[in-house]
């Protein structure tokens, strides 16, 4: 069964099944609090930077498993979120009580605006709460 870590390539451990691993990279922050201490400014408590600052990212493709057009497709989407023309978090894609969403404010923050959830851009994530029609929940 295919499968996608998280943090490290899985790739060695799991070469026949292991595709990628989401990862996040600390390198961005690490630069941003160093440089902060460095100039006298403070750290700001939810910093939140995403896949076109670097903080996001998946790990190597393994090749030996992935379908063919796997690699081209991802580059195509890398570079469609980079650009800002791709959006995770759609609202155009899905429903709430059978309605499009367009609005949610949370916080005092409005996360719905052109079209999708701005994620990560008002606290650290995840910000993302909202029942989507057709995805079930196990509740505690």
């Amino acid at each position: 069964m295919p499968c996608v870590g998280y943090n490290i390539s899985m790739i060695a451990t799991a070469p026949t099944t292991a595709l990628t691993s989401a990862s996040i990279n600390w390198a961005p922050y690490v630069t941003y609090a160093v440089q902060s201490v460095i100039d006298g400014t403070p750290i700001d408590v939810d910093w939140c930077k995403g896949y076109n600052e670097g903080a996001d990212r998946i790990t190597e493709l393994n090749k030996d498993v992935i379908a063919p057009g796997t690699e081209e497709k991802v580059k195509e989407v890398e570079d469609a979120l980079k650009a800002g023309e791709l959006h995770v978090f759609d609202t155009s894609t899905w429903t709430v009580d059978g309605e499009v969403l367009t609005s949610y404010e949370k916080n005092g923050n409005e996360y719905i605006s052109d079209g999708y959830f701005h994620e990560s851009e008002f606290g650290s994530a995840p910000a993302f709460d909202i029942k989507i029609d057709g995805i079930n929940s196990i509740e505690n």
